[in-house]
């Protein structure tokens, strides 16, 4: 802690204890030590509270964790083609445990968002995705594949039509997929299925969703947009829906050509981006020198698939306390404000009248925000401007480290936050201070506790970790020993292997969850 009276740094840290997690909020301006102080809780939280720690981040600032975190519970991966370890992930691939009309829904609403794309652009793109869902099967809960012949136009108005065709055949399981139907049904205790024709109509829950994941496989935002441009050339050249469509196009051209095609594409060898860090460690999505728009949309369908693979994930377990309490999470959202609100590229399809009305907003970040703590998900919001951030996102944290801040609308909702009045002149002095905070400080405040002075807000000084950032060269050297371990663990069902938590946290023996993480002088 820092005396305010003085502002000499003292001996005194600032601990946080664990029955006070909850939503972070870091707000400063650039330089001002956001990254220290957050780098630095996730460490701790990590090591010695056994959390799951997914940091998506814009640029590359956590790589560091990498020097500190033992390596069988640190995963790294980059956005880009010129990262030292890109991804391989087709997001349209559904989750093992995500409903495929859900993943449908957020996928398009996601894009939608982080392109600040209208409502006649999310509606062309959730109407073409359906449609290759549909023709490949991929919605095996919808009655238009159990059915076709019943409950879609298309097949009953074409019934020889070879599209028709198709989509008839695939009401059934298809041979290919009966050995990974019967695995899994092995796996949970259950016989094969039976000889002959199997429809979907008479599968159960598990085998759908199986089914789907598999299905997906073929589906990919290459094959997004090639069905898009299509729809856009029966469009009228210069009229508002044709201009819509170029707008889409224009943010998702990058992922169908070059290396973004590989990377996002379809076929075997996906990430499971759901099991990142699972059951505890910590796991980096770097954005690199990938384009705003494009990063935006990749972490927001990531933040999608870990936050509603987590919920399922607790349903299935949430039956006594202890299960409840096991697998904490805590998701970082570097400039977090950019993959909930998108950004705007300026396309000449952006105005209202072209989009389609205002901009699509996503679901996704106020259920985070309502709904995250009742799952032991908690999230921390990392940004230069939390005026820029939704209301509701911002109000639902209750830890907050707030550095030095110009604007004006930021200095007076920090100034809410710090219980401090935003009228008058009474806490004037506050409003001044919060505009000349020193970098590497910054004014700490918890909302949870029963006791009064425990919310009152406390100047602290940030403490740098303890490691350098690596670089390209030693990212890649790293994984090349470390990844092949990874996999195994994987493989074998290990998750994140903790037993070697203790050998990084330089304090001795690792606290209970009731013990505290050290942030700060």
């Amino acid at each position: 802690q820092v005396m305010f009276e003085t502002g000499e740094t003292t001996n005194a840290r600032c601990r946080l204890s664990r029955d006070k997690m909850a939503h972070v909020g870091i707000f400063a301006d650039t330089g001002a030590g956001k990254s220290v102080l957050a780098t630095w809780l996730e460490y701790q939280i990590a090591t010695q509270w056994d959390f799951r720690v997914v940091i998506l981040d814009f640029g590359r600032g956590h790589r560091a964790l990498m020097n500190i975190i033992p390596p069988q519970q640190f995963n790294l991966y980059g956005l880009d083609e010129s990262s030292p370890r890109p991804i391989r992930w087709n997001p349209l691939q559904i989750g093992r445990r995500i409903s495929p009309q859900t993943q449908l829904d957020q996928t398009c609403q996601i894009i939608a968002a982080a392109g600040r794309m209208g409502q006649r652009q999310y509606g062309f793109m959730w109407d073409a995705l359906r449609q290759l869902y549909l023709e490949r099967g991929v919605l095996t809960f919808d009655r238009e594949v159990q059915n076709p012949e019943v409950f879609s136009k298309q097949v009953k108005e074409h019934p020889n039509d070879p599209l028709s065709v198709q989509r008839i055949n695939l009401a059934r399981v298809q041979p290919n997929e009966r050995p990974i139907l019967d695995a899994a049904r092995v796996a949970r205790g259950q016989p094969p299925l039976p000889t002959g024709d199997v429809f979907l109509r008479d599968l159960p829950r598990e085998d759908l969703q199986s089914l789907a994941v598999e299905r997906s496989k073929q589906v990919d935002i290459s094959l997004w947009y090639d069905r898009l441009e299509q729809i856009q050339s029966t469009k009228k050249s210069g009229m508002p829906d044709h201009t819509a469509l170029e707008g889409v196009l224009h943010r998702l051209r990058p992922f169908r050509y070059g290396a973004l095609a590989n990377m996002y594409g379809l076929g075997e060898g996906s990430v499971a981006i759901e099991d990142l860090a699972y059951p505890s460690g910590v796991a980096v999505l770097e954005g690199g020198t990938l384009a705003e728009a494009q990063k935006a949309a990749i972490l927001g369908l990531a933040a999608f698939h870990i936050y509603e693979n987590s919920i399922q994930q607790r349903r299935e377990t949430m039956e006594t306390e202890e299960q409840r309490e096991k697998h904490p999470m805590l998701l970082v959202l570097e400039e977090a404000h950019k993959i909930i609100g998108g950004v705007d590229e300026n396309a000449s399809s952006d105005s209202n009248a072209q989009s389609g009305g205002a901009i699509i907003s996503a679901p996704l970040w106020g259920t985070l925000a309502r709904d995250g703590r009742k799952y032991n998900i908690s999230y921390m919001l990392i940004g230069q401007s939390p005026s820029q951030f939704p209301e509701e996102m911002v109000t639902n944290c209750n830890l907050f480290g707030i550095g030095t801040l110009k604007g004006d609308k930021d200095r007076k909702m920090m100034l809410a936050v710090l219980a401090r009045s935003t009228m008058g002149f009474e806490d004037n002095p506050y409003m001044r201070f919060l505009s000349r905070i020193e970098r590497a400080r910054m004014i700490w405040k918890t909302a949870i506790s029963m006791d009064r002075k425990a919310v009152e807000p406390m100047l602290i000084e940030t403490i740098q970790l303890p490691v350098r950032e690596p670089s390209d060269t030693e990212v890649q050297a790293h994984f090349a020993l470390w990844g092949p371990l990874l996999e195994n663990l994987k493989r074998n069902g290990n998750g994140n292997a903790s037993a070697n938590s203790a050998n990084v946290y330089d304090g001795g023996a690792k606290p209970s969850n009731g013990g505290t993480a050290n942030g700060a002088h």
